[in-house]
């Protein structure tokens, strides 16, 4: 029943979603667009019990709500494209690129938004270089936890060739 009601409220506010868009210079010609539109929908479905009592004057609540949460995704994947930049650049710098180093910046951008963001730290700062004991320094955190963060990237990692 709650479900019913919820897909009925993100259809009531579709054309809200589609004005956050357009207010964002988001358009359809953009290559993320049905993600971003969708990244919105499941918001209002989310929280559809909590605006559901919002009277028509709170219209402007729910705009700046889907505002932010769209601003949000977009500095989200503007950061991840900033680190696997660095990260090629890097690579780049280290060597020319071969035939398998092409292969595996390809496998890394697939792979890098899948990843935790301890994951991602991990895989970032041996990339730069850096060691087990000055990973833990840089991100306050504990020799184990550095380690899990390498088994989870070396099971992500293996996964990715799995489906490859």
């Amino acid at each position: 029943m709650h479900a019913e009601k919820a897909e009925r409220f993100v259809q009531q506010y579709e054309a809200l979603c589609l004005k956050v868009l357009r207010d964002c210079r988001v358009f359809s010609s953009n290559p993320d667009y049905e993600d971003y539109l969708q990244i919105l929908r499941i918001a209002l479905f989310e929280n559809s019990l909590r605006f559901a009592d919002c009277h028509s004057k709170q219209v402007t609540l729910i705009y700046h709500f889907l505002r932010w949460r769209l601003c949000d995704a977009q500095r989200k994947q503007q950061r991840q494209q900033k680190i696997l930049q660095r990260a090629k650049s890097n690579w780049q710098e280290r060597s020319l690129l071969s035939e398998d180093d092409i292969e595996w910046t390809d496998q890394l951008a697939h792979l890098w938004p899948k990843l935790s963001l301890g994951e991602q730290r991990f895989l970032y700062s041996r990339i730069q270089g850096l060691t087990y004991q000055q990973i833990r320094e840089r991100y306050h955190v504990s020799a184990g936890t550095v380690c899990n963060w390498k088994k989870r990237l070396a099971q992500h990692w293996a996964e990715n060739d799995e489906a490859s």
